[in-house]
This record gives structure tokens, sequence and C-alpha cells, in this order.
């Protein structure tokens, strides 16, 4: 069983002083509700996904960047 409508997340990187600011924007939509101690979990557990899958992409360099976005 599904407990989510939606699942959105988005990266906004912004220069800054010579360095990239990034902010992660996670919306998600449940269809029934959940203790805040579980949802606080799974909260850690997405945005932890989305730093790691960030790094890996950063690190990647520029030629696996391309194949990863499909430019």
């Amino acid at each position: 069983m599904t407990t989510m409508r939606r699942l959105d997340g988005r990266y906004v990187f912004e220069p800054v002083n010579g360095r990239t600011d990034v902010t992660y924007h996670l919306a998600i939509e449940l269809i029934v509700p959940i203790p805040g101690f579980i949802k606080h979990r799974a909260e850690l557990k997405i945005i932890g996904t989305a730093l790691d899958e960030l790094k890996r992409w950063a690190e990647a360099g520029p030629p696996a960047r391309e194949t990863a976005t499909g430019r």
C-alpha cells in the first residue's frame, strides 16, 4: 500500500562568493497521517539519499554528468 500521492525533490544551485550553495527542496503529499517521529525518519532518509546522489554526481566529473542528465 502506498502512503504518498506525491514525492518531488529538486536542487537549486546558486553562486556565492566563488563557491556554490545548494538548496534541496522536498515536497511530499501523504495519503494517510503518519506520526511525527516516523515522518522525521523518512525525511532524514530521503534527504540523506539526495545528498549522497548529489555528491556522487558532483564527483563524477563533466562526462558522467552529461550522461546522467541526458545532455
